[in-house]
């Protein structure tokens, strides 16, 4: 059975470049355009990674991550993916609680996301 990876960004086009590149690699994708739908889907997509924009509706992405880690603990095992466009975001954001994470600026390119998440989680690709 695919890897899944869960996908949340408010912006239409990068959920959809994000999911055909992740399907492409053979995994599935789980896609959200708000944190809160993605909490409440948490335990039922099961993601072995997240790729979480940083800048989202009423919660940034790391807070997102803590909201997840806090609803089901084995998340902070799992590989996180980060992208913002705010350099001060990306050198202070506070990563500790989670075991594998790291934070892109834009504009990664869409290989560097997919080596960031194939290459440190469980995904085959």
């Amino acid at each position: 059975m695919p890897e899944t990876v869960m996908i949340i960004d408010d912006n239409e086009v990068n959920r959809a470049m994000l999911r055909e590149l992740f399907a492409t690699a053979g995994c599935n994708a789980a896609c959200f355009d708000h944190p809160d739908a993605a909490l409440a889907a948490l335990g039922e997509a099961a993601p072995s990674a997240f790729v979480v924009d940083y800048h989202l509706p009423v919660m940034d992405g790391v807070t997102f991550a803590q909201k997840a880690v806090e609803a089901d603990a084995r998340v902070a095992e799992r590989t996180f993916v980060f992208f913002t466009g705010d350099t001060k975001v990306a050198e202070n954001a506070d990563l500790t609680f989670l075991n594998d994470a790291q934070i892109f600026l834009k504009p990664a390119t869409l290989n560097t996301i997919k080596q960031a998440v194939l290459g440190r989680s469980h995904v085959d690709g």
